[in-house]
């Protein structure tokens, strides 16, 4: 190569270095430090959003598991005259052919009795006749643990209708749901 072409490559690769457009060996730390800041930042941002539409979710299927039992119940209740006398009662016959009074086949066991998004369906059953037929009853979705005291506890019943925040010590005999003030 002549000294002339020699100079001008040489001038040529202080240019470009000067442009910045020589070949990089890879990222700098600060570069690896500032992108990965970045995506801790978007992180916590983003993970609490995401807590809370889970919350939600369990919340939202606890209330429509209440909703299916109830109406099941009310079915029960216009087919046999009165509510059933447990949960077991709504699921489907057993040994038996046709749906009975103590199996009416109006919901899948597994909707009820299951655990599912980390709340349980419980049945208390409140009035009952001289003949022992259930005539009131309320319909608990309670938490599966007791230390997720972050989780709304919901209830339902023929006198009224889905409630959430609720507590069954604040129930009267009834099913109505008494003030804050009043004794149980």
């Amino acid at each position: 190569m002549s000294l002339s072409a020699q100079c001008r490559f040489s001038s040529f690769k202080m240019d470009a270095m000067w442009r910045g457009q020589t070949k990089s060996q890879g990222f700098s730390l600060l570069e690896l430090l500032f992108v990965v800041s970045i995506l801790l930042i978007l992180m916590a941002i983003a993970l609490p959003n995401l807590m809370g539409s889970k919350k939600a979710a369990e919340e939202a299927a606890a209330a429509e598991r209440l909703r299916v039992v109830n109406y099941a119940c009310t079915i029960y209740k216009l087919t046999y005259g009165n509510y059933p006398p447990s949960l077991v009662a709504l699921g489907p016959p057993g040994d038996e052919k046709y749906p009975s009074a103590s199996h009416a086949d109006l919901i899948d066991l597994a909707i009820v009795l299951a655990r599912k998004n980390g709340y349980r369906i419980l049945y208390v059953p409140l009035a009952e006749d001289l003949d022992g037929n259930v005539q009131n009853y309320v319909l608990v979705a309670q938490p599966e643990k007791a230390e997720e005291f972050y989780k709304r506890m919901f209830c339902s019943g023929p006198a009224f209708g889905l409630r959430a925040d609720c507590r069954v010590d604040k129930l009267g005999k009834g099913g109505e749901i008494l003030n804050e003030d009043a004794a149980p």
